[in-house]
Order: C-alpha cells, then structure tokens, then sequence
C-alpha cells in the first residue's frame, strides 16, 4: 500500500511539474509544430495547428527548448530558445520564404488569387477586387476549371454534381435555392474558395465532380471583433444587400453569430427555338421566348457557440436559419411556324409565382484530442428541416389569325414540399508517429421527403382538380457508412490510401400512382493519394477517387410541371445512382505555375434530355441515366508578378469530351475538344488604391445532349482602403459588353433546338464594409457536420 502511495505522490507531483506552451503561426492554417531540446534539437513531441495559426503543447517537463514550424511551399520559422518553468506563450512565428525578390528589390509577398496544394485548389477571394464587388456565383463561375450550364448548375471539371460547402460544412440551400443565394450574397464575406475535385474516403463518396469549400472570413484572437457590409448593385434593376457577424472569444467560451439580408430584383431571357421535320420538305418551327422577372429577399441569421469543457475537449452547438421568398412574373410567348398554316399562331402564356422557402438546422458537435501529436475523436449530431411552399397561376392565350385571341386554359398550382435530414457520424484520428496515421469513421443518415403537387384548372368558372399533372411523392432513405484512411509522410514522399464502404435503402412511394419504387445497394469506394517532392520548390502528385451521384430526392418525383402548353418538365421516380473514376495528376513549380491533367469516366451518366413529339409539338425535359461520359481536361495556372505594383494570375485549360446515350429512340454520341481561359491583372496605385481587370473566354464544346457555343466577358474593379485599413470602398463593372451567356444547340432525332439564355450580367456595384473591435480573435472551430450529402440532395 505504501509503494502505490509513493506512486501516486510521485505521479502527482510529476503531473504538476509539467508544463504548457503555447504560441501562433501567422497566416498558417494546420502548419506542422515541433518543439525541441535546446542541447541538441532533438525532437520532444509535435503537434499541427488549428485553422487560424494556433498551437498547444502540453505535459512538458521543466528544461530548455525552442520550437520549431513549417508548412510546404511557405517556408520555416524557429523560435528564440526559452526556458520552460512554468507555463509559456511564445511570440508569434512568421514563416520565412514567404517574400519573393525581384530585380533586386525585395518585394512583402501577398497570397497570389490562385493557390494550388497537393489535395486541392484555393482562390484567394479576399485579395481580390473584382470577386469582393460581386457575389459569389460570378466568383465561382470564373474560377479555375468551373463553369455553369444552362440551368446556372455549377459544373467542376466539365462533370456535373459538385457538392457546395460553407465552413466545412453543407450549404444551407441546394438546387434553384443555392443558385439564387450564391447570386444574391456578396463575395465580401467570404475569405477563400476550396476545390477540392478529388475528395479522400473520409468524406462521403456523393458528388461525382467533388467539393466547393467556401470559407468565410476568420478572426484569430482573443477579444470581441465584428464587421459590418453594406452594398447595391444596378444593373436593368437594382438590389442591395447588407450583414453583419460578430465573435466574441473569452476564456473557455466562444461565441460568434451573424446575420445577412439581401434584396434583388433581376431577370432572366431564355430564348428556345426549334425545328422539327415533318418529311416531304416540310417543317414546324416553333420560337419561344420565356422573360423571367423575380423579385428576391431572404434573412440568414447563425449563431453558434463553442465551450472547452477540458483543454482537450470542445462542446460545440451551432443553429441556422434561413428565409426566404422570391415573387416572380413570366411571360412567355411561341411563336407556331405550322407549315400547315399561312399565318403563324402567337400563344401568350403569363405567370404568377411566390416561392417561400425555410430552413432549420441543429448541429452537436464534440471534439476530443487524444495526444499532442493531433490525434482526435469526433461526433457530430446533424438534424434539419426544408420546407418550401409555392404557389403558381398560369393564363394562356392563343391568337391564331383566324379569331380575337381568346383564353385556352387557366391553371394554378399548389406546391407544398418537406423533407427532414437527422444523422450520426463519428470519426476517429489517431497519429501512429509524427509520420503516420490513421483515420476511422462510421455514420448512419435518415432522410425522409413528402412533396404534394396539386394542380387545378379553370373549367367553366369552377377550379377542378387536374389529375394528369397532380403527383403526392414520398421518399425515404437511409445510409451506413464506414472508412478507414492510411497516411504516409517521410523526407520526399506523402501516401495515403483509403476505403469507404456505403449501404443506401431506398423507397420510393407515388400516392398518386399507388406505385413503390425500392432500390438497395452497397458500394466500396477506394481512394489513394501519392505526393513526390521532386526539388525544394516543385511537388508532382497523383490522386484516385471512386464518386457516387445520387438523385435529387425531388427529380425521384414523378412530377409533371408545365412551363408553357408546348413546355413540359417530368420527374423520373427509376433514377439510378452514376458512378465515377476520377484521375488527376497536379505539379507546381515554384509557388507560380501549377499544372493539373484530370480524367473522369462516369457510368450511369446521368443529364437532362429533351423530347420531342412531331405529332403534338411538345418538347418534355426529363432526367435519365443516359449511358456513359469520358472527360479529360488539362489546365495551366500562373501567378506571375509582372513588377512590384502588377500582378496577373492567368488559367488556360483545355479538354476532350464523350457523351454516349444508349436510350432507345434517343441515342446520340456527343463528342468534342474545348478550351477556356481567363486573365485577371492587378494594379496597386498610389493612396491604397487597387485596381484590377479580368476577362475570361471558353469555345464551343460537347456538354451532354448539348453543344455548347463560345462565349466571353469582361469584369473591371477598384478598391480604397480607408480608416487606417478598417475601412474599405469597393467598385465593381460587371460584364459591361453584356455578352456573357450560355448559348448551345441540341440535335434530337428530327428537331434541331438552339437554346439561348440570357441573365443579368452587366451591372455597378458599390460596396463599403467596416471592421470594429479587436482584429485579432481566434476564428470559430471549423466544423465538417454529419449531413453533408444528404443537404446536398435537397432541390426545392
């Protein structure tokens, strides 16, 4: 009993011997940190640091030591030797290697728009003028290797199904709803962009085209700190937009919250001719023109706190809600060409539509660090709700020559939409050594969706339910996962390899129909990364990845919506999952060029077709697993500092395209070369202005069922800085020339359709942002939620 007592004593007293130390290493987010014996630099332990810079390192004994810190392709930095005695705070750590010399002249680096790591690709929104007066699908959709279809879908690689994230964790809004919130929310609030096309097995296989990370601007330490926007835009209509966020950080608490309003009033022209062969030289030819006119605004509000319950564990609890509602007319007018007829027949279609969209989402989370190496286990708890509302009334008219134009049908429609996310996911790090480690992980999600479509229709001043277009769906689904991650990193090589297997139950139920559609599956997904570091400034790495896109949870509804008498859009309740083989193979050189060879073969392949009815003149859009895709593409980036007061960052990519559909009555085989490019200058002027141009160029290419036509545009922009740099006044021209637009063409069987949409790409913007308080608080800890994929799927 005596000898256990000693021990303990022993023990205790050894505890209270040792020692923390504890520093930052600016603008360094997950630098490696070493400390070592003053004697002999030998190593004592390591650990990395959080995503602001900072560090810990605990149970130290009493002694001498200096740390030491490093990041690839940002340099070292080595701390003054100190005595550990008690508890010690180091001086921050620059890393050296950072600044660039040019003719002589040193030059303080600043971080170039376009960075590229071994795991992915990072623009630096903040330090740019032109994506900073814009919003933030005009920053996306010039960005290196992403575009947006004819449906502002955002398209990675040329592949469809990229997965938008905010902070590590899923966007709020997917669909029609995320395309109009990354228009409508300005690029000021946002710090950098990561895309990331190739995704390792800790994340969930779903998105075949990989990740969009837009991280929000951090604050690093402690103290209270907040900042405030305001900004208006005018283009044919005006908008404006403003929001704040604050953090406050104190002791074991961390609170932080924000709150964003937006208004927009904009427009949207898609011109959809066709012509269709009717045999023995005759043809119908239809011109349609649908002018879309929505009226915006919606709230954001998150708050959100973190509590360190121990040093080693942090209790997180974050809350989300979302608002939103979008009043919007159309009118749409064919034109009917019916070789049939001398005169062709005008038919006028007008629409009322609101759509009221809310989202409530609840996320636990906790975070336990196991060892000073970065080892950890992690729980997240997701739940959510979607609710969407809409409600549409449609008025036909036909004017065919022969009679006054005269009503033909009157139709509303009543759209309630709810679908709730709950899910579990735990996840488990643990550092074999400096140099290896290991990642483990299991989740389990629940989705469950009830749409009811109702349609009516005016039949002799009574509204009679319309059962051919009504359709009540419901949906479930449940997934298991599990994964388990190696990692390798010694002197010039870094390996990591991975499996992920996942089980999806299904069910699929039209009320309206009486049918149930069940899909069971169970899929493994490898995935594996090798980086070589060929010379101290050049890195070669190579990546594999097997993807999984799922369908919408609304395309799975056998819907029928009607745009116009001759317009229709049909759910497909049969979708099946596509499955992708993604390769890349990325090098830099020298922090300034970057080079990326990627391929994508996608089984499954799933796109929208176009249907049409010689007979009926009917064109229907419905989604099909088609066949399969090939995609290979090559891009070039470099950032090149011209002189100390110009900057350019140019991208050039290039890449060949297959789209086979074995559909019976629609098979095609699309094939094609295409390229893009995109130039942005920056110039720093006396009185801290900034000034920056950019103009970007894409040529025609095969993009599914569609063949795509060049297109180009222009942005220019300028900044000051004011109130000693706590201040900043922002002007943006957007598209001055108004030739930004997506414009194809689509061969189906006997009708050629050329499709043409038109949005509002030319406008000013003018922007004023203020930073109050301390600008040094710890940012919020990033967290990546358990729900993810399934938010993803949510298309209201």
């Amino acid at each position: 009993m005596k000898k256990i007592l000693i021990l303990v004593l022993l023990f205790t007293a050894s505890a209270k011997a040792q020692v923390k130390v504890t520093g930052m290493v600016k603008d360094a987010a997950y630098a490696t940190v070493v400390l070592l014996h003053a004697k002999d630099s030998s190593l004592v332990k390591g650990t990395v640091c959080d995503s602001a810079g900072f560090y810990l390192l605990e149970g130290i004994t009493p002694g001498r030591y200096l740390v030491a810190a490093s990041q690839v392709n940002s340099g070292k930095a080595y701390s003054p030797v100190f005595s550990a005695e008690k508890d010690v705070v180091l001086k921050t750590l620059i890393l050296q290697g950072s600044g660039t010399t040019l003719k002589g002249v040193e030059v303080t680096s600043r971080k170039p728009y376009i960075e590229m790591m071994a795991d992915k690709t990072v623009l630096n929104v903040e330090n740019s003028v032109i994506a900073t007066g814009n919003n933030i699908f005009e920053v996306l959709r010039r960005a290196p290797g992403i575009r947006a279809d004819h449906q502002d879908n955002i398209i990675l690689m040329g592949v469809p199904g990229v997965e938008i994230w905010i902070d590590g964790r899923p966007s709020n809004f997917t669909g029609e709803t995320l395309t109009q919130w990354l228009k409508s929310q300005p690029a000021d609030i946002v710090s950098k962009i990561e895309i990331i096309s190739n995704p390792s097995s800790r994340f969930d296989a779903a998105g075949s085209s990989g990740i969009i990370n837009i991280r929000l601007k951090k604050n690093l330490q402690q103290g209270l700190n907040g900042n405030v926007f305001l900004g208006g835009g005018m283009g044919k209509y005006g908008k404006i937009s403003t929001g704040a966020n604050m953090n406050y950080r104190h002791g074991k608490f961390n609170l932080y919250g924000n709150y964003n309003y937006y208004y927009s009033e904009s427009y949207n022209l898609l011109t959809f001719n066709s012509v269709t062969d009717k045999g023995n030289g005759n043809q119908n030819k239809l011109f349609r023109e649908n002018y879309w006119h929505p009226f915006s605004q919606g709230h954001a509000v998150k708050a959100g706190v973190d509590y360190s319950v121990t040093s080693k564990t942090t209790l997180g609890l974050i809350a989300n809600i979302n608002a939103n509602t979008t009043t919007a007319q159309t009118d749409a007018l064919t034109k009917d060409f019916d070789y049939k007829f001398i005169q062709p027949s005008l038919l006028t279609a007008l629409t009322d539509r609101e759509d009221r969209f809310g989202n409530y989402r609840l996320n636990l989370n906790l975070l336990t660090n196991i060892d000073t190496l970065g080892s950890s286990f992690v729980i997240d708890v997701d739940g959510a709700t979607y609710r969407k509302d809409a409600d549409q009334y449609i008025l036909n008219y036909l004017d065919d020559g022969l009679e006054p134009q005269h009503q033909v049908a009157h139709i509303r429609n009543f759209s309630p939409a709810k679908v709730w996310i709950g899910s579990v996911k735990m996840d488990y790090t643990k550092y074999l050594s400096p140099s290896a480690k290991l990642e483990t992980g299991a989740k389990v999600s629940y989705v469950k969706t009830d749409s009811d479509m109702q349609y009516d229709s005016l039949l002799q001043d009574k509204w009679t339910p319309d059962k051919l277009r009504s359709s009540h769906f419901r949906y479930t689904e449940r997934i298991q996962a599990a994964y388990a991650t190696f990692s390798y990193d010694k002197k010039k090589w870094s390996f990591q390899a991975g499996l992920r297997a996942e089980r999806t139950d299904a069910e699929g139920l039209s009320i309206t129909l009486d049918s149930l559609v069940r899909n069971r599956y169970i899929d493994l997904f490898p995935t594996a990364f090798i980086l070589y570091r060929l010379t101290k400034g050049q890195q070669l790495t190579f990546s594999y990845g097997e993807r999984i896109s799922r369908p919408s949870y609304q395309q799975l509804d056998p819907f029928i919506r009607m745009i116009d008498p001759y317009t229709y859009i049909v759910g497909n309740p049969y979708l099946q999952p596509q499955y992708s083989h993604v390769f890349q193979l990325k090098h830099s050189y020298n922090d300034w060029l970057y080079t990326t060879a990627y391929f994508n073969y996608t089984t499954g392949y799933r796109g929208g077709l176009l249907y049409s009815d010689t007979a009926t003149k009917m064109i229907i859009s419905k989604t099909e697993n088609i066949g399969h895709s090939e995609y290979g593409y090559i891009s070039v980036a470099a950032v090149l500092p011209i002189t100390k007061w110009w900057e350019s960052e140019t991208s050039i990519g290039a890449g060949y395209a297959r789209y086979l559909s074995e559909l019976p009555g629609n098979a095609f085989d699309n094939r094609g070369t295409g390229a893009e490019m995109s130039t942005n200058f920056t110039f720093m002027l006396p009185r801290k202005f900034k000034l920056q141009f950019s103009i970007d160029y894409s040529t025609p290419s095969p993009d599914g069922q569609f063949k795509n036509r060049a297109n180009w545009g222009t942005d220019i922009g300028i900044q000051k800085t004011v109130w000693k740099e706590k201040g900043s006044i922002r002007l943006n021209i957007s598209d001055p020339f108004n030739t930004r637009q997506f414009n194809a063409d689509i061969f189906n069987n006997a009708t050629q359709v050329h499709w043409v949409n038109r949005w509002e790409n030319r406008k000013v913007n003018v922007q004023f942002s203020w930073k109050f308080g301390n600008q040094k608080i710890k940012a919020a800890r990033s967290r990546s939620t358990g729900s993810r994929e399934e938010e993803n799927r949510v298309n209201l």
